[in-house]
């Protein structure tokens, strides 16, 4: 009965954690398009271009792409190879779910490690564009994200395992019946 309790808690905080990236993703998708929608207008109606209308749309991508790939991998939007995945049986799909997950979690942890040297080695270069923003600003994205890829990652994983170790199977809705 414990184990139940601590799976759904793990559900729950990786459920919060998708939220709180998609509202996160959605805001820094509307700054982009508004910054891009500023810009021509500027470039083209005002014929005055601005200084940040290249560089804050690119830095929100970057942001953008770390901040929504938990996302989009908590949908099931990541490209995969089902092959083998639709011809095993329950209980050892879920091993491979959670073998795969792991994976992802290794390559995750490297990312989150060089991402952050990669921030602190960043913090003396500015962007003069963006009223001399510190480029660690948009490097942190990496870390970030990473890091909460791979919790999103190794939560997935520690579902799977109880999945195939419980017994329980997932309904539609993603609730264990």
């Amino acid at each position: 009965m414990p184990v139940r309790g601590i799976f759904k808690a793990l559900t729950a905080l990786d459920t919060f954690i998708i939220r709180l990236l998609t509202v996160g993703g959605t805001l820094i998708c509307i700054i982009m398009a508004a910054a891009v929608v500023v810009a021509v207008f500027a470039r083209f109606v005002l014929l005055s271009p601005v200084d940040w209308s290249e560089e804050l749309p690119k830095a929100c991508m970057v942001w953008m792409t770390f901040i929504g790939a938990p996302v989009v991998l908590h949908n099931g939007g990541h490209i995969a190879v089902d092959t083998w995945h639709n011809v095993l049986p329950y209980r050892r799909r879920c091993l491979l779910k959670a073998a795969v997950s792991l994976l992802c979690c290794l390559f995750l942890a490297f990312f989150v490690f060089f991402g952050w040297k990669a921030t602190l080695a960043a913090g003396n270069q500015r962007i003069i564009m963006l009223n001399n923003l510190s480029m660690s600003w948009i490097y942190v994205s990496v870390p970030l994200g990473s890091a909460a890829f791979f919790l999103s990652s190794l939560l997935r994983a520690c579902r799977e395992l109880y999945l195939a170790f419980s017994g329980e199977t997932l309904s539609p809705t993603g609730n264990s019946q």
